[in-house]
């Protein structure tokens, strides 16, 4: 079963909006052909701004980082944009603080994109692949799993805006979802 969005005409579309499709429900999964991340819970492609009366989804459609504009209130699909940023969607997140502002991991980098001016600066750039990144509140501090050129999971990672990369040795076999980069992560707050 795939998510849908409802969608519904909206006028005076800016040129950079592609019009939706229908005015009945999108089915992704049926009407776009590959979709990520589909299938597990991304919270983090979800930008939900407290004031705002939109809330936006970032999903990869055919390997293109593609934006979703929901109404809070109806769920209807206000906007569509294809970013062109071609990526499968995997470790994407939204700003927690300013609007329309969409984190990329790009195989050794980190990106930050704007979605308004069309502008991505880089956070980070490192000689290694990463993996599986994670951000503080803030977006002060990253971390993230450490490959090597096999893509082999290597080292524990975080980067801080201030004081740049530390390295942490693994301890058993890696996971996103391993307690050991949390408590890592945890401790480097702390510091």
């Amino acid at each position: 079963m795939g998510i849908k969005f409802w969608s519904k005409r909206a006028p005076n579309r800016s040129k950079s909006i592609i019009p939706i499709p229908t005015d009945g429900p999108i089915n992704i999964t049926k009407e776009f052909q590959g979709v990520n991340p589909i299938g597990m819970a991304y919270w983090a492609n979800i930008q939900n701004l407290k004031d705002l009366p939109y809330i936006r989804v970032a999903l990869s459609i055919g390997d293109k980082i593609t934006i979703f504009t929901l109404n809070k209130k109806t769920l209807a699909t206000e906007a569509l944009r294809v970013t062109g940023i071609l990526h499968t969607g995997e470790g994407i997140f939204w700003d927690n603080l300013e609007d329309g502002c969409l984190f990329i991991p790009m195989s050794k980098m980190l990106t930050r994109y704007d979605i308004f001016w069309y502008e991505s600066s880089i956070i980070f750039d490192y000689p290694f692949n990463i993996w599986q990144l994670h951000s503080n509140y803030l977006h002060t501090r990253f971390s993230f799993t450490i490959r090597n050129e096999n893509y082999e999971t290597i080292n524990w990672g975080i980067h801080d805006i201030h004081t740049g990369l530390k390295k942490w040795n693994l301890l058993g076999a890696p996971d996103e979802c391993d307690r050991q980069i949390w408590r890592i992560f945890s401790y480097s707050r702390r510091e």
